[in-house]
Parts: C-alpha cells; structure tokens; sequence
C-alpha cells in the first residue's frame, strides 16, 4: 500500500504580504547606465557576469537579498567529468570543456577544491555490461583520466565494497560552492 503525504498549511509557502510588495513598489528605482544586464546572481549569472566584465560595463539584477541563495547554494559542489551524458550533448560538452577550468578557477581564487576522483562500480557480474558502456561513452565523449579498475584496485580504493569491477574518473571532483560563488 502506498501512503501520500499531502501538503498542509504548514507546508506551503506563503506569499510576501501586500504591505512588502507596496514598499518595494515605492522605492525609487535607480538610475543606472550599463552595457550588459545579468538577471539572476546565482553560480551561472554571477560567471555570465565575470566574464561580461571585462567588455563593459555590468549590473547584475537579484530578487534576493545576497547572491547564490537558491539552486546555487544547494547544489552538491561535485566538479564533473562529463561521462554520464549522451555523446555531443551540451552537458557533456560543457562538462568536459569547464572541467579543467573549474580547478584553475578555484586554485586561483583560493576556492577550497579536490581532485577526488569518482569509482563507478559494477557490484555483480551482471552488471559489467552497463560498467562497459560508461566506459564506452567516456571515451567517445573525450573525457580524460578514465581508466578500469581491478577488483583488487577497486578494493584499495574502497575497502568497505564488494566489486564485480570498476571505473575510476580522475577529473572527477568536490568544491566549496559557497566559497566558489563569492569567488564570482
């Protein structure tokens, strides 16, 4: 039997009230002259931004009140490889393209960051097949640093697993989003 949760009162946002939408309606907005506008100050904005800087003059536009407080400030700080993603898709490309650059960014600007590498495991032998077509799709899509795992190299890595084989990423990595957002 599957239960449903439902949202209550409690679990719904509410609308800011009429009272602050007035006050904001009322300040006197002001006047400025730009050559580029960025809405949104989150992670993507905030990097359209940098760049945008060095060819004019920037303004960037946040309904909150700092920037990086929503998807920005969640996000899991995982530095991809790109070998998830379907072969000339953008998130492959970009991922393959960023990946390096992300590191220099962060070495660059003090971003705390690691080159931690990601293992793929295959946990049976069944699933080899699937760990062959990651590895497959790695290589079609350019992404460095893959390579196959013994089982016993698997096992030094992560002794806390059991494997039927393995992928190691080196590219693969963590960052401070936090850190990395202010670096913007």
């Amino acid at each position: 039997m599957h239960s449903c949760n439902h949202a209550g009162p409690e679990n719904v946002r509410q609308p800011r009230s009429h009272a602050t939408l007035n006050s904001i309606k009322e300040r006197p907005l002001p006047d400025l002259d730009a050559d580029f506008v960025v809405v949104g100050a989150g992670v993507v904005g905030l990097a359209i931004a940098e760049r945008l800087a060095a060819r004019g003059t920037v303004v960037v536009v946040e309904r909150n009140e700092a920037a990086a407080r929503e998807s920005s400030a969640h996000n899991t700080g995982i530095v991809h490889a790109g070998f998830l993603y379907e072969t000339g898709s953008l998130k492959h490309r970009l991922c393959v393209e960023a990946n390096p650059l992300v590191y220099e960014w962060c070495e660059s600007h003090a971003v705390r960051v690691a080159r931690t590498g990601k293992l793929i495991v295959a946990l049976t032998p069944d699933d080899l097949s699937g760990l062959d077509r990651v590895e497959a799709r790695a290589h079609a899509n350019g992404v460095p640093g893959i390579r196959r795992l013994t089982v016993d190299e698997a096992g030094a890595l992560e002794p806390n697993i059991t494997t039927a084989g393995a992928l190691f990423s080196e590219t693969s990595g963590i960052l401070d989003q936090a850190g990395f957002a202010k670096s913007l």
